[in-house]
């Protein structure tokens, strides 16, 4: 399988008071994309919502910094607007992530699992395998 023809997707795992993230991707920005569709399946049934918000994001840093940099983001939206992260269309280039997060209000949505608190550096990960790329990290309930 080319890198172009694998899919996205993630895995969540939780113990104690962590939920353990594992995403995959044929780029960055599919790995990206994917952590936020793991955070908003842990929290709420999104289904089909259709409203939904962009906000802009931009992070600089290392590969891990980026995975940890826009969950955080997602997270502080999440606290201060309501509003639960699902997704991200942007570009990753340079050690510089840029684009938006996209988004649907929290109201009205049935939740499951309780909102992260914070995503935490220990283990944090995203590199480029000969597959494609992985991405892990844990994020503190």
């Amino acid at each position: 399988m080319s890198e172009q023809e694998r899919e996205s997707g993630f895995a969540l795992t939780e113990h104690g008071g962590d939920l353990d993230v594992a995403v995959w991707g044929p780029t960055p920005s599919a790995c990206l994309d994917a952590a936020l569709a793991a955070l908003a399946a842990h929290v709420a049934d999104v289904g089909d919502e259709q409203a939904r918000e962009r906000r802009p994001v931009e992070v600089t840093g290392p590969p891990e910094a980026l995975l940890v940099g826009l969950l955080d983001e997602a997270i502080t939206l999440l606290d201060a607007e309501g509003l639960l992260a699902c997704g991200f269309v942007g570009n990753v280039a340079d050690g510089t992530l840029e684009g938006e997060v996209v988004a649907v209000s929290l109201e009205g949505l049935a939740l499951l699992g309780a909102p992260p608190k914070a995503a935490t550096w220990h283990g944090a990960g995203l590199v480029e395998e000969e597959d494609g790329w992985r991405g892990h990290v844990i994020l503190d309930l």
